[in-house]
């Protein structure tokens, strides 16, 4: 393995909880806040659990923007308009319900959907 693949490999081991499925919808800005603050949020439906446990087979994700703070938001955004699966890992949000996802833990937009 090299670069890229590498990274992700060793990132995946690292991970406690990794899903792979599919973002439906998205919603940004004053229509998302998490502790009064703007954020992305995205409706997703998981078709596997690859490593760990969630409660759900639907999941509220929540990520930062992008701008220099490790957030998905491009990721989930080319995830709907190419409609193309992702493997991502996430965290669950004390008290919310939600779980919380970065760019810099292991996120992989598939190429091809299986």
């Amino acid at each position: 393995m090299k670069g890229r693949e590498a990274i992700d490999a060793w990132r995946l081991e690292a991970a406690e909880t990794v899903v792979r499925g599919r973002v439906t919808q998205m919603s940004a800005g004053a229509n998302a806040l998490l502790d009064g603050k703007p954020v992305v949020r995205a409706d997703f439906v998981v078709d596997e659990v690859v490593k760990g446990q969630v409660g759900a087979r639907a999941l509220r994700l929540v990520t930062l923007f992008g701008l220099g703070d490790c957030g998905s938001a491009g990721l989930l955004l080319a995830a709907i308009g190419w409609n193309r699966p992702v493997r991502i890992e996430v965290e669950a949000l004390k008290d919310t319900g939600d779980y919380f996802i970065t760019i810099c833990d292991y996120a992989v937009m598939e190429s091809q959907p299986r």
